[in-house]
Formats: C-alpha cells, structure tokens, sequence
C-alpha cells in the first residue's frame, strides 16, 4: 500500500509538473505568435519578451527579435534612400520646368532661347545621370546571386580607364597602373569594371590638373586588394564612411558633377562580389584620397 501511495503522488505530481510547463510553453509561444503577427501588420516595435524558462524558445525569441531589428533598418533605409532620390529628382524638374516655363511668357531673343535651352540641357543631362545610376544600382542589388565569370584584374582596369578617357583629356590628369594585373577577379556583367571606373572619375574629379592617380594590385592574405589613390585635397575624417551612403554631397561637392551615386554603387557591387571598399587613411593633410577594393582571391 506504501508503494501505491507513493506511485499516484508521484504520477500526479509528474502530471501537474507536466501541465505547469506545457502551460508555460504554450504561453511562450502565444507570444512568439502574438509578436510575428503584429510585425506582419506593421508594427515593427513588437518584440518578444525573452524569459529563462526554455532555452530553445529564448533562442526562437531572441532570433525573432534580432529579425525584427534588421527588417527594421531595412525598411528605414529604404524611406531614407527615397525620399533622397526624390529630392535629388525634385531639383533638376524645378529647373528645367522654371527655364521652359520663363521661355514661354513672352516673346524672346535668340541668344535668350540659346541661353534657356543650354540650362534645359543642363538640367536634363543631370536628370540622365539619376536615372542611369538609380537603374544601375537596383540592378545590382536584383542580380546578387547570378553567375560571375572571372577576369584578369589588369582587363578590368584597361576597360575602365578606357571609359573615363574623355575626362582625362578634359582634366590632363594621368593615370599609372602598376601591381600584379594578371591577378583574376570575379566579375558579373561588367560590374567590376562599372566599381574601377567610378572610382577612377571620382579620383580624376577631384585632382588638380595635370596631377598624377595611381592603381596598384596587390595581394594580400587571400584577398586581391585594388588600391586607387588620386591627388585631391583628401576626405575630412567625419566624412570617411558617410560618402558611400547614396546622394551624400560634402565637402567641395559643388565643384563636382555626377549624382552623388558612384561611391554607394562601387560599395554594392565590392559586397555582391563577396568583397568590400573602404577608404584608406594617408599621412598628413591634402596628400589625396585612396580607395581600396578587397575582393575574393581566385584558387
């Protein structure tokens, strides 16, 4: 009878032991469910209350969480990325609109329509460049995951120049190549030589004439490292990071053409190749800016 006795306390202390964690698991995962559900309507505050109880579920919840912040700077940098390239957008439309719309009140001279319709030009050349750097840069992203080819890394740099050659005429700056050019990188649709050479007309911009820009291949720890070093007056240090971000404009912008897109495209296209850019840091003032592409090295 002792042994009975002791056998049902412990079956029932087992099945309330039972029904006290199902309970809390069950609890658990309602809110789980509860937090997934209202980050599906919308709101991306939700977070699950992480408790000690079951470490597995703590992991679920935590993982949810951490997807739940990335989604949300996601989304953020998305808002922010729109609402710059509407401003970007807004600036030349009002331009050109004000140069037609002015043209047309009253009669004009020549020189006066000649005048207008170079600012038209002007404002629409600048409109084209938005366009194509906007296109490029969505088509990157889309195509992360298609086949690359290789290519020796002197190709790449021989097609890039190739395209910026009109702007170094235009700037009589000159561009050395030096380094281990037979080096293969991979490459997708051209868009390594599309990352060379915004990086070779950002450098060319920003030198002075006649100035001499430099691009060495080296590799190093597994990894073919492109260096572009220009002439300029440099990169101020609180701005180092911040001009990859897309339409950001600093110091000397004004001076410079483009949409303020070529920076945050050769990023895109480093990191779809499995590598990076970043800026690297020179001695002393006004010794220039250099860039550097880390990419995969081929086996």
């Amino acid at each position: 009878r002792a042994m009975l006795a002791a056998f049902v306390v412990a079956v029932f202390w087992a099945a309330a032991v039972s029904y006290w964690m199902g309970g809390r698991l069950t609890l658990a995962h309602r809110d789980i469910a509860s937090v997934v559900r209202q980050v599906t309507e919308g709101d991306l505050s939700a977070r699950v209350q992480v408790k000690a109880s079951d470490p597995e579920v703590d992991r679920l919840g935590r993982e949810i969480n951490e997807m739940v912040v990335r989604l949300d700077e996601l989304l953020t940098s998305q808002q922010r990325f729109v609402a710059h390239a509407a401003h970007e957008l807004r600036t030349p439309l009002a331009a050109l609109y004000g140069e037609l719309q002015q043209a047309r009140r009253k009669e004009r001279d020549p020189a006066y329509y000649t005048q207008t319709i170079d600012a038209a030009l002007g404002a629409a050349k600048h409109l084209n460049l938005l366009a194509e750097g906007l296109l490029t840069l969505g088509r990157v992203r889309a195509s992360a995951k298609e086949e690359c080819q290789p290519l020796p890394t002197g190709q790449v740099i021989e097609q890039a120049r190739a395209l910026v050659e009109a702007v170094v005429r235009e700037r009589d700056v000159h561009i050395g190549v030096g380094g281990d050019l037979e080096q293969p990188i991979m490459d997708r649709k051209g868009d390594t030589i599309r990352l060379v050479r915004n990086l070779l007309e950002n450098a060319v911009r920003h030198s002075p004439s006649k100035a001499p820009i430099s691009v060495a291949v080296v590799r190093e720890q597994g990894k073919v490292m492109i260096r572009v070093r220009d002439s300029g007056p440099g990169v101020a240090v609180a701005e180092r990071e911040a001009i990859f971000e897309p339409f950001f404009r600093g110091r000397g912008a004004a001076l410079t053409e483009g949409a303020g897109l070529g920076l945050g495209i050769a990023r895109e296209i480093a990191r779809s190749h499995g590598g990076d850019i970043w800026l690297e840091s020179l001695p002393g003032t006004n010794s220039g800016a250099c860039f550097v592409v880390c990419m995969p090295e081929l086996t």
